[in-house]
């Protein structure tokens, strides 16, 4: 079965239609007492550090339907994705052979990977998390 989660990249001519489309929803979309504080904040990301942005990356969700039961899974079950974040084997990442297998060119560096898939533990997962604190220094 292929796993229900989609990524859509946004670059281009469809990252700047993309903004341009969440500043018309907004204002026609929000209460008119908020619509015309929100659009006036997004113009000026707009103008300022919209442009600073390669691309989008949209998570999104196709639902199934099932082959057994010919229905659709509950999104809660559709959602049993797990994802991390892997350096990935130097060697291989670092290779020129990696590189080309990518499309990038000598220069150019993959940083990593992330890694997403289905997990079959994740009704029983519970994730825990120490505060930032413990792991951030502001100086």
């Amino acid at each position: 079965m292929l796993p229900p989660i989609r990524f859509v990249v946004l670059e281009g001519d469809a990252k700047l239609r993309f903004e341009d489309l969440t500043i018309d929803l907004l204002g026609m979309k929000l209460p008119e007492s908020q619509a015309q504080a929100t659009v006036a904040k997004l113009v000026m990301k707009w103008e300022k550090t919209w442009p600073l942005v390669s691309c989008y990356i949209a998570i999104c969700m196709k639902k199934v339907v099932t082959a057994k039961s010919g229905k659709r899974n509950p999104e809660w079950e559709d959602l049993c994705v797990a994802s991390y974040w892997s350096s990935w084997q130097e060697l291989a990442r670092d290779s020129t052979q990696m590189k080309d297998f990518l499309g990038l060119s000598a220069e150019d560096r993959c940083l990593g990977v992330l890694t997403v898939g289905m997990s079959d533990r994740m009704g029983a997962y519970r994730g825990t998390r120490k505060p930032y604190e413990d792991k951030v220094t502001w100086k």
